[in-house]
């Protein structure tokens, strides 16, 4: 646990792994109200204000994931940085007559995997990012609400 981030990291990312579960709970729940209003008010219902909520929701629902990867990354990092350093103190301050027995090739192997885990985890936020900023339009299109917050919500022209 103090590997991770300490108490306060893990209780963040805990509260986070908790909303994002609600928040996809509140999609479904959402979804079966806007269901029972066109069974008890048929066609007369404003689907505005029920594809409104739900665009909301979901906006909501990726913006919590996204954070929420975002802790469970910097976390991952933090552990993978701390046991890096204290692996490094225990070999560095191994008696000689382990360095005799173990091959060198060995523990720069076991090194070069730890550094490589460290490289891939930080570089996966650079995919997370850009997605938000794709798919956050798009959702605003298939809403069908042309503006959320006065914000114009257009997809590129595709040729």
């Amino acid at each position: 646990m103090l590997y991770f981030g300490g108490i306060l990291h893990l209780s963040v990312a805990l509260f986070l792994t908790v909303l994002v579960n609600t928040i996809a709970l509140a999609t479904t729940y959402w979804l079966s109200i806007w269901v029972d209003a066109y069974e008890t008010g048929g066609e007369n219902i404003n689907v505005a204000f029920y594809a409104g909520i739900y665009a909301l929701v979901i906006n909501m629902l990726a913006a919590t994931e996204g954070i929420t990867s975002a802790v469970y990354q910097r976390g991952a990092w933090v552990a993978g940085r701390r046991l890096h350093a204290a692996m490094m103190r225990a070999v560095m301050g191994a008696p000689l007559s382990w360095w005799k027995d173990v091959p060198v090739g060995r523990v720069i192997n076991r090194f070069s995997q730890d550094i490589k885990s460290l490289y891939v985890t930080s570089s996966s936020m650079s995919f997370v990012l850009p997605g938000i900023y794709m798919v956050v339009p798009w959702m605003g299109q298939v809403s069908g609400l042309p503006q959320i917050g006065g914000l114009e919500l257009t997809l590129p022209e595709t040729p």
